[in-house]
């Protein structure tokens, strides 16, 4: 449908818009960073996973301007965690690869969330593709359980699926 490339052309605008404004606002940072998901999101849903990983790719750049470490940590995390969302749909390996570096960015008092039951599930993905099948459903079953414990139910048919 001609929605998404207008959404593109929408998007554009408004990243140049914030591209002008001052670079040290916090909030024109967060600004850019969402209107970056934003495009990763269309790309997904014209089923142009590459466009949508450049897209993340740039938010892993750009958080480098974070100056406090625990809330760049906190951004990288899910980055990656989309990454290797992304990536369950290009190359395992690497989808694996980007769960693994969210996990470690993860912080260790913060319980999980969306972005640990894709990386969950992008792990047992991956243990799928390698016939581990005890380790791929114990990692599907973790996001499972994620799933259930925040109450947000989404995408249970798909692992359930996959179990």
């Amino acid at each position: 449908s001609r929605f998404h490339d207008k959404a593109i052309s929408y998007l554009s605008s408004a990243y140049d818009l914030l591209q002008k404004e001052n670079p040290k606002s916090e909030k024109i940072f967060y600004a850019k960073a969402n209107v970056l998901s934003s495009f990763a999101n269309i790309y997904l849903d014209k089923n142009e996973p590459r466009n949508a990983a450049k897209k993340v790719f740039e938010e892993v750049q750009s958080g480098s301007e974070i100056k406090n470490t625990e809330e760049q940590k906190r951004f990288q995390y899910l980055n990656y965690s989309n990454l290797s969302n992304i990536y369950s749909q290009l190359d395992v390996d690497s989808a694996y690869r980007y769960a693994m570096a969210s996990m470690r960015l993860k912080a260790k008092n913060f319980l999980d969330d969306q972005s640990m039951m894709i990386n969950y599930s992008v792990i047992g993905l991956y243990f799928k593709k390698k016939k581990n099948y005890q380790a791929a459903i114990s990692n599907f079953h973790k996001a499972v359980y994620v799933n259930k414990f925040n109450g947000t139910d989404l995408n249970k048919n798909a692992f359930y699926k996959l179990i």
